[in-house]
């Protein structure tokens, strides 16, 4: 059986959770995607697809998910992505 050390899954967390903030936040602005006739699951599926696609090839993010500055990054990526959107 394998082992997932609490470590491992923090890494995990802070190598998809900080693309996913802006991906969602471009989804919910996008001109076709922000309609309301566009599920929200369908949204939400959508987002973690394309996170799931292309943060394997985005370079590693050494903030740790659970502190202060890590807030003011979860701002920076939101704008980032309503910006994009």
């Amino acid at each position: 059986m394998m082992q997932v050390t609490s470590d491992q899954w923090l890494s995990w967390l802070s190598l998809y959770f900080w693309p996913l903030l802006r991906v969602l936040a471009l989804i919910s602005t996008a001109p076709i995607l922000s309609e309301r006739s566009v599920p929200k699951r369908v949204k939400l599926g959508l987002a973690m697809m394309i996170t799931f696609a292309i943060a394997p090839s985005l370079p590693a993010n050494d903030v740790p998910v659970f502190s202060f500055f890590a807030l003011w990054l979860a701002v920076q990526q939101i704008l980032i992505g309503i910006a994009l959107g």
